[in-house]
C-alpha cells in the first residue's frame, strides 16, 4: 500500500463523497467522538467506490492483502 498525491478527479470526488458522509454521520451524533472510530472506519469502507468499479474499499483492500500474501515465498 501507498499513499501518494492524485489529481483524479474520481479518487477526488470519492473522497469528497467521504467527507460529506462523515461529516453528516458526526453532526447526528453529535461529533465525531459520538461515532467511535470503529464505527465511522466501518462506514466509510462498506461504502461503494466508483474509482474500485464499486466495490467497497474494504473488500479491495481484502483482495490486494491476499494478493501480496499469495505473491510473498517463504524461505524454505
Amino acid at each position: 500500500m501507498s499513499i501518494a498525491k492524485t489529481n483524479n478527479r474520481s479518487v477526488l470526488g470519492t473522497m469528497n463523497d467521504n467527507i460529506f458522509h462523515i461529516e453528516t454521520m458526526a453532526d447526528q451524533a453529535g461529533g465525531v467522538e459520538g461515532i467511535g472510530l470503529p464505527d465511522l472506519a466501518a462506514t466509510v469502507n462498506h461504502m461503494p467506490m466508483s474509482p474500485l468499479k464499486w466495490k467497497y474499499a474494504i473488500e479491495e483492500y481484502r483482495r490486494s492483502i491476499i494478493h501480496s500474501a499469495a505473491d510473498t515465498q517463504l524461505p524454505s
